[in-house]
């Protein structure tokens, strides 16, 4: 005995009850999930326009004022407000957030910073040249440097020039130049991260300061006591 085979409209009706039965099941699996919290790390849903422009500019070169400037806030104002937002834990969680996801995103740590900086700190000129018995100077070639010594190069020039002999024949004549990356600075970095170096801080005083004195006697029995007011 065959089955009755489902009419047209049996089979609309029994595909529109699937689609509105797995939308239903979308929606409550939805529902289920748990809410995201506002007040992680990484949420900026309690920072204002200016406060989430401030922590953007902030992760530019890490100067508070210049950010604040750049974020709208007053330049007269720029440095007070630049410390009040690095003071406030909300603001504090939204740099720290955001630096760490810059870090997985360059994959770059502070002892890579480090040991690039001691590279061309102490690089040395005998890694990239060779003199031969007549005094003769001539740069290696790249491939055959030491590995991580071509990043120290900061730039190579070339020379060409054509030279006519007297024969009427044409020689070629090149002459390479590269300039390495400025050790002095790096030196000077290393040694400020290894506490080697103490800069000497200047405080602008702008705000007016009031001084208060007191005076002071000894009484008869030789103890001293402050004078009030007015005497």
């Amino acid at each position: 005995m065959k089955a009755s085979q489902p009419t047209k409209t049996e089979q609309k009706s029994r595909h529109k009850a699937e689609r509105s039965a797995n939308s239903r099941r979308q929606i409550a699996k939805t529902c289920k999930k748990p809410a995201s919290n506002p007040s992680g790390p990484a949420s900026n849903l309690s920072l204002n326009t200016k406060q989430q422009l401030f922590v953007t500019e902030y992760l530019v070169d890490l100067n508070a004022t210049q950010a604040a400037i750049r974020a709208g806030y007053s330049k007269r104002t720029a440095n007070r407000i630049a410390t009040e937002n690095l003071s406030k834990p909300v603001i504090k969680a939204a740099i720290e957030a955001a630096i760490e996801e810059r870090k997985k995103r360059v994959l770059v740590t502070a002892d890579d910073v480090i040991r690039e900086m001691a590279l061309i700190g102490l690089a040395d000129m005998r890694d990239f040249i060779e003199i031969d018995e007549g005094g003769a100077i001539r740069a290696l070639p790249l491939e055959t440097l030491a590995e991580g010594k071509s990043r120290i190069i900061k730039k190579v020039r070339e020379k060409r020039t054509i030279k006519s002999t007297a024969e009427g024949d044409q020689i070629l004549d090149s002459t390479y130049e590269f300039e390495l990356c400025d050790k002095v600075k790096s030196l000077e970095l290393l040694a400020r991260h290894l506490g080697l170096l103490h800069d000497k801080q200047e405080i602008d005083v702008k705000q007016p300061i009031t001084f208060i004195t007191k005076d002071f006697y000894l009484d008869k029995d030789g103890e001293v006591r402050e004078k009030p007011n007015g005497q």
